[in-house]
């Protein structure tokens, strides 16, 4: 069975910076990696995005991520969550498979591309990864591809954390996330062309080239 994926990508305000990162760094990860299942939890900042923030965690399967543990979290935000929720701004969340996965290693630099593909199947995740696979920056090949093609959400639309959120999440059908040693934006624009080129529709006002924070494993978690 494929690992299962969550994304998000988002802004906050700037206001709350501080206590944004102290709630994700000291409370959020470390409730999501204590779910039965999560398996690693990584945070990047945007060099290059609209959205500031994004945070990914992959899971033992898709299932992980609407079971009952998961569900139960997201149905009792904690003060802190309900006190952070409100200054996340242009939220895309989405969770699914992971279709495609090459993994060497972590990077350092990450490109996060969203595509349109309704009804994306696992032979379109394996082109879309050969072709990521090709993407070299700073002279050479990504440290890691994953494609995620994206499932049905029934846990984490209109919970009771997601109603503190001022706008509704935004969606997707697929995600590429491509991690290099280091990159530029024009590595990402590279990228971009080689997918467009290839027949594949690329969003424009979302993802871009992003640095890894922080990544955790849960095995990390006491």
């Amino acid at each position: 069975m494929p690992s299962g994926f969550l994304l998000i990508t988002h802004d906050v305000g700037t206001a709350s910076e501080s206590e944004f990162q102290s709630w994700y760094q000291f409370e959020h990860l470390d409730e999501r990696l204590g779910v039965p299942g999560f398996l690693t939890a990584r945070r990047y900042i945007s060099q290059a995005s609209a959205q500031r923030y994004a945070a990914m965690y992959e899971t033992l399967s898709p299932d992980v991520l609407r079971s009952p543990a998961y569900a139960a979290l997201m149905g009792k935000p904690s003060e802190k969550t309900r006190a952070i929720m409100p200054h996340f701004k242009d939220v895309t969340r989405i969770i699914g498979r992971v279709a495609f996965k090459h993994d060497r290693g972590a990077g350092g630099a990450g490109a996060i591309l969203f595509l349109d593909r309704p009804n994306a199947t696992d032979d379109d995740a394996q082109s879309i990864g050969r072709i990521a696979m090709q993407a070299r920056a700073a002279g050479l090949a990504p440290e890691a591809v994953r494609v995620v093609v994206v499932e049905h959400d029934n846990v984490g639309v209109d919970t009771p954390e997601s109603r503190y959120r001022p706008t509704p999440d935004r969606k997707a059908h697929v995600a590429l996330v491509v991690e290099w040693l280091q990159a530029t934006s024009a590595d990402v624009q590279e990228l971009r062309t080689s997918l467009a080129r290839a027949g594949w529709k690329v969003e424009s006002d979302r993802g871009g080239l992003y640095r890894l924070l922080c990544a955790r494993v849960r095995e990390a978690v006491p």
